[in-house]
């Protein structure tokens, strides 16, 4: 088999020149899945950052809930004369 030549006084076998291609669509290959994970990661960063926030406004909620509620039975529990409660 005649080789092939990349420059005028190198010869390239047919064989290298194939190797070098496949290194080549192996690295485009890696550095494409690192863009994709990272990607990846930083969506699920995003979506972490918002369950946390969307958690937070629900636990404040509960907590004035559960402040107005106490309020509420303590209202009920004084009595309307002396302002003591009635146990």
């Amino acid at each position: 088999m005649a080789p092939a030549r990349l420059c005028d006084d190198s010869p390239v076998e047919s064989g290298t020149a194939g190797m070098l291609g496949a290194l080549v669509a192996a690295g485009l290959a890696v550095v494409w899945l690192g863009a994709a994970l990272a990607r990846a990661r930083r969506a699920h960063r995003r979506a972490l950052e918002e369950r946390g926030w969307l958690l937070e406004r629900e636990r404040e909620s509960a907590a004035g809930s559960a402040v107005e509620a106490e309020r509420a039975v303590s209202r009920a529990l004084e009595s309307p004369m002396t302002g003591r409660r009635a146990v």
